[in-house]
């Protein structure tokens, strides 16, 4: 019998486009990943440099780099959240049936963006929805390292 249910929050609650972001570092002139800026991805996914250490890093390597552009281009990945998504997840949490936890690959950039763009209410109302939400860049811990960005 099924107890716990763990969720992931990127293609699971939240749309995302995976390619955008690359899209738009390349408008911006950044067209080629290198293994630096991956360790740095994955270094501040994990919490263990902070969002003005990240912007940094990329203003240094890329001085045309404007701070708002790359925090734009950064979050170019998130989409919409459909609310029928979050009606079945509330339907689920409420049966109480399940122990509901979210562990997801998230960082700093990205939780402000989506906190500031839902509202705190409706990010709330999703948090409330889990037993424990674990977000990688608080935990200082990655579910996968991935090969590329």
């Amino acid at each position: 019998m099924i107890k716990n249910i763990i969720f992931d929050f990127g293609d699971i609650f939240i749309n995302l486009d995976k390619e955008a972001t690359y899209k738009e570092m390349a408008k911006l002139g950044v067209t080629k990943i290198s293994e630096d800026m991956v360790t740095t991805y994955h270094q501040y996914e994990k919490g263990l440099i902070s969002t003005d250490e990240f912007v940094a890093f990329y203003q240094n390597k890329f001085p045309q780099l404007n701070r708002a552009d790359l925090i734009n281009a950064w979050n170019a990945i998130l989409l919409d959240f459909p609310k029928k998504r979050l009606a079945f997840l509330k339907e689920l949490s409420a049966s109480k049936k399940y122990r509901l936890f979210l562990l997801s690959n998230t960082n700093d950039l990205h939780i402000s963006w989506i906190q500031n763009n839902w509202g705190a209410e409706l990010y709330e109302e999703f948090k409330n929805c889990f037993e424990q939400f674990y977000l990688s860049h608080v935990n200082k811990f990655q579910k996968t390292r991935c090969k590329y960005l």
